[in-house]
């Protein structure tokens, strides 16, 4: 198993990477205590300059995209799409990550880690 990662997060800031990963489910910006409604154009570019300046996205050369972290994809795609697997932790299986979102004022804390060993790994319920 790897290290534990511990991000901080803006509102602001993850309202920008929800959409620009693709969330439109009310669902998924009720996990992290948002509305979709939240995504102002005033919010979503002060997350994008934010999230540039601390260099947790980039836009490669010449392109429009911007390109996640792969530390911010699977935190964030954690809890965004993951099953619950208790303990606050969210389990997503495409990409290996658990991760939990911890609320704390105006701030996000968002901790988790990539599981590298399938024995790591919680089991999936269908």
């Amino acid at each position: 198993m790897q290290n534990k990662q511990t991000l901080t997060f803006t509102q602001n800031e993850i309202l920008y990477l929800l959409i620009i990963a693709g969330a439109d489910d009310e669902g998924i910006f009720e996990r992290f205590d948002l509305l979709t409604t939240d995504t102002t154009k005033e919010n979503l570019e002060e997350g994008r300059k934010s999230l540039l300046s601390r260099e947790l996205i980039s836009f490669p050369a010449s392109s429009k995209i911007p390109v996640m972290r792969d530390t911010v994809i699977g935190l964030i795609g954690a809890i965004a799409v993951g099953i619950p697997v208790g303990d606050g932790y969210y389990f997503e299986s495409q990409t290996g990550w658990r991760a939990r979102l911890t609320k704390e004022s105006e701030w996000y804390v968002i901790e988790g880690n990539e599981m590298e060993d399938e024995s790591d790994k919680p089991p999936i319920i269908n």
